[in-house]
């Protein structure tokens, strides 16, 4: 499992290596943020890799604060197995529902009626 985000600014950013840290990767995530919606709504493979794009929304478990990302996640499988997964969200969504910050831009533009700030 690797986040391509520096140590601390996001939980469960950072590189989690073997069969444990998947679900250490999961458990800080899960200690962290509460999803009420995933769904995948993109799926593409080729050769060793498979991309799947999903939006997710809940919130914060420690302020009780929204988020909303669309999410791509990109596996490396051989033989069958999945040897590396990436995971790409929308940072600033994330860290101002952690840390109650005011809104991205892209959440901003997801409540406007026409795509705008």
């Amino acid at each position: 499992m690797v986040g391509r985000r520096p140590e601390g600014t996001l939980p469960w950013a950072g590189t989690w290596r073997g069969r444990e840290g998947v679900p250490r990767w999961f458990d800080a995530l899960n200690a962290a943020m509460e999803y009420d919606r995933a769904e995948p709504f993109e799926r593409y493979a080729q050769g060793d890799t498979v991309i799947e794009l999903f939006h997710g929304e809940g919130h914060a478990k420690p302020t009780g604060r929204p988020f909303k990302s669309d999410i791509a996640r990109i596996y490396t499988m051989r033989r069958g197995r999945i040897v590396r997964v990436r995971n790409f969200y929308d940072t600033a969504a994330y860290v101002a529902a952690l840390r109650d910050l005011p809104e991205s831009p892209a959440q901003k533009r997801e409540r406007s009626p026409r795509g705008r700030p």
